[in-house]
């Protein structure tokens, strides 16, 4: 996985809430739901 990439897209931001789903869980947790 590149988790380095230059540009920043919804998609790599979407694989990282769910790798760092610990953290943004006022993010995750509506979208999961």
């Amino acid at each position: 996985m590149a988790a380095t990439e230059p540009h920043i897209t919804p998609i790599s931001i979407d694989i990282r809430r769910q790798v760092l789903g610990i953290a943004p869980t006022k993010h995750a947790r509506p979208l999961l739901s």
